[in-house]
């Protein structure tokens, strides 16, 4: 993928394809910034720093899933919201997976995201709550499979706002067609190359 900037992967055996992409973004940022063009031999060379690099993005998500969860109780209560703040802050799970360059940080940012729109969407189940919901629900399956147990999320949010409506069908073919929609566009490369995904 270094080579390559196009930032493709070219490497399937784990689908956290988010953390990839926003890695190759910011070494490439970080490239430009130290003037000096990552290579793979580049990259072995200083591999620390890019492990480092990779490490203080996943710490970054980390911070902002607590605001993310903040935000979540808020919808309930301002104290409920810091309440769960500082709990989230000090899950030992949370902590721990925050010190590493692993996709569990991110997806759980990107969870934390559905939940709170799915909240949104139950009190005001407007569209733009629906793409924001599809649209974090793609993000969480292309960082990691079991992300794909947030559009579960969706069509719940969206059956709960409209069973007693005649709109109900409609809400679920939209729910449906946006959910298809970011899911193709955040997987792409992952169904181009379907031969080489795990």
């Amino acid at each position: 993928m270094l080579v390559i900037h196009p930032f493709d992967p070219n490497s399937y055996a784990h689908p956290n394809l988010i953390s990839i992409y926003i890695n190759a973004v910011v070494f490439f940022i970080l490239d430009i910034i130290r003037l000096k063009p990552t290579t793979m031999e580049t990259f072995y060379a200083d591999i620390n720093f890019y492990y480092l690099t990779s490490r203080i993005i996943v710490g970054v998500l980390g911070v902002i899933s607590i605001y993310v969860a903040f935000l979540i109780g808020k919808e309930y209560h301002r104290d409920f919201g810091l309440i769960l703040a500082i709990l989230f802050t000090f899950f030992a799970p949370f902590v721990l997976h925050s010190h590493y360059a692993t996709p569990e940080i991110p997806l759980t940012l990107f969870i934390l995201i559905v939940i709170l729109y799915s909240i949104r969407y139950l009190k005001d189940p407007s569209s733009n709550n629906l793409l924001i919901i599809s649209l974090f629900s793609a993000i969480s399956t292309a960082e990691k499979y079991p992300g794909a147990l947030s559009f579960l999320m969706v069509f719940t949010v969206v059956f709960v706002s409209y069973y007693k409506s005649k709109q109900l069908c409609i809400k679920l073919t939209q729910a449906a067609f946006l959910s298809i929609m970011f899911l193709g566009l955040f997987t792409l490369p992952l169904v181009i190359n379907y031969d080489r995904t795990i």
